[in-house]
């Protein structure tokens, strides 16, 4: 399931139940970001925060949730290797 596909779903179920599963919607969150943050490298280019929002793939989120993202320090050691 594609993680537009994913995130349309959860919204659907929420309005259904009234029950968010942040766990879920933070993981979407985190892959886009990681699209994101891939297709700029493509290009050399280094994303702000607020470039990394504007510009984010496959999902649409507020910045709060991608700065909570990008500040617990989970895409970094999970996510890159050498």
């Amino acid at each position: 399931m594609s993680t537009t596909s994913t995130t349309l779903l959860q919204v659907d179920r929420s309005q259904q139940t009234g029950v968010i599963d942040h766990r879920l919607i933070t993981a979407d969150i985190q892959q886009a970001i990681m699209q994101t943050l891939a297709y700029g490298d493509v290009f050399d280019y280094a994303m702000t925060e607020r470039e990394i929002h504007r510009y984010l793939i496959g999902v649409q989120a507020a910045s709060q949730p991608i700065r909570k993202v990008l500040n617990n320090g989970h895409l970094l050691p999970q996510s890159f290797s050498r």
